[in-house]
């Protein structure tokens, strides 16, 4: 990868843009490193140049702010603004300022970022489109609160409301996926969705888009989740609805609203239910019984649970199906439905997959150690292990359960259990016993030495 830097070295910048246009590698160690090569040597003209050969509108959009932070490290403040006028496409051009002004607060610059963001503002509020105007107001309001003009960024973000219940009013109850869209031009930070069609696919007028389900979520994010839920439910869409009412759930949680956190779940869960396609009826329900159960509204989430678990069956070439499955699981766990949960597993008829479903749940119930009757719901696990007919993967997730008993202090039942283990497993879980018992007579015997010296 030093091809770049020797052509720069020899200051042959046309080879080096070749390079760059023939490395077929990721951003960080294709492109990205051509990039620091040249903002080294304070070619910026270069850098930009080989910005433009990037293959997707997110590795440009890196470039950018790479090439923008480089500028401001070199103390080249000036130039990186006239740089930010000069540009004739509007969308690179506003790309780049807020590139600028984020490097600028980055390196406490905030007067001068704040004087590109300001030039900023009439640009954002003439875009035409809804969406793509209200979130690059959400853009501009995190940056003006990040150098302190809090009321500018209160006002943006109003604005951004506006727009996105401009928009709504123009959605249809179309059945496709929330998250059907591309989403190339959405946020770097922007989890991948669930599940996505081809991004040349044409969408139909009104359709919900990952970029509209991204707008709800930021401006959840910014404390707007009240001003939201009315854009919410103005949709047709069942499958955006739940999935933003869960957003706004989160956020009202996050903040200790719990009666309203408590509604607005209620709402999605009877979004959820009128949700056609299995899958993410399935994922909707689980979520919505994740956070109840967290929220300890424990009302009703059985049902929840079950109903996942048959949209969840229901789906056709879901290869994701035993997490799923894992997941509703733990949450029947949770809350005491050791049999539901025995025959949530049950319902995975394919070994391999219910020996992934019962591995990840295994590992999942390590992290929750609050949970009421652990030792019997491991029990109740174990019923299910027997029946896996790999003996290498049986002999691993009897160890599993053992081991966790053994962190109960059920010393003589994960013994015994692990008897018919490879002597590896059978050797790990009596470490473990070893291991167990000995923190748990040392704390003992600790504190009755304690206590005979606070009598003596």
């Amino acid at each position: 990868m030093d091809i770049g830097r020797g052509f720069v070295e020899l200051d042959d910048i046309d080879m080096c843009l070749k390079a760059a246009k023939l490395i077929d590698f990721e951003y960080p160690v294709g492109l990205g490193h051509v990039i620091r090569v040249l903002t080294e040597k304070g070619n910026f003209d270069a850098a930009f140049a080989a910005a433009r050969l990037a293959k997707g509108e997110e590795d440009h959009e890196q470039a950018v702010e790479d090439i923008a932070e480089a500028m401001v490290l070199h103390n080249r403040i000036e130039s990186a603004m006239a740089i930010v006028n000069s540009v004739d496409n509007q969308t690179h051009r506003s790309q780049l300022a807020i590139a600028v002004a984020k490097a600028l607060i980055k390196s406490g610059r905030t007067n001068d970022a704040d004087e590109i963001l300001r030039q900023e503002v009439p640009v954002a509020l003439a875009i035409q489109n809804d969406i793509s105007r209200a979130n690059r107001l959400i853009v501009l309001a995190k940056l003006f609160e990040d150098v302190g003009q809090n009321q500018q960024s209160s006002s943006l973000l109003d604005r951004a409301v506006e727009a996105a219940g401009s928009h709504s009013n123009n959605l249809t109850d179309d059945e496709e996926s929330i998250r059907s869209s591309a989403y190339s031009d959405l946020p770097r930070s922007v989890t991948k969705p669930r599940s996505t069609v081809s991004a040349s696919r044409a969408l139909p007028p009104g359709m919900i888009t990952d970029r509209f389900y991204y707008l709800i979520e930021s401006l959840v994010g910014a404390g707007r989740a009240t001003e939201v839920l009315p854009i919410i439910r103005a949709s047709r869409n069942n499958d955006f609805k739940a999935s933003s009412f869960i957003v706004a759930a989160k956020s009202f949680k996050e903040s200790n609203q719990f009666a309203a956190a408590k509604s607005t779940l209620n709402e999605a869960l009877l979004c959820a239910y009128q949700i056609r396609e299995p899958k993410e009826k399935g994922l909707n329900l689980l979520e919505i019984a994740e956070e109840q159960i967290e929220l300890r509204d424990t009302s009703g989430i059985g049902e929840t649970l079950r109903a996942a678990l048959i949209e969840s069956n229901k789906a056709r070439d879901y290869t994701d199906r035993y997490l799923a499955i894992a997941s509703i699981a733990k949450g029947l766990i949770q809350i005491g439905l050791f049999d539901d949960a025995v025959a949530a597993l049950e319902s995975i008829k394919e070994n391999d997959q219910r020996y992934y479903s019962l591995n990840h749940l295994l590992r999942e119930l390590e992290l929750v150690p609050n949970i009421e009757n652990k030792s019997t719901a491991l029990s109740k696990l174990r019923e299910v292990v027997v029946n896996i007919n790999n003996d290498a993967h049986r002999s691993e997730l009897t160890a599993e359960v053992a081991q966790q008993l053994a962190h109960q202090h059920r010393f003589r039942e994960a013994r015994l259990m692990v008897s018919d283990c490879s002597s590896n497993d059978r050797l790990m879980v009596y470490a473990t016993i070893l291991s167990e018992y000995s923190r748990s007579t040392g704390a003992a015997s600790y504190a009755l030495v304690d206590s005979a010296g606070e009598n003596r």
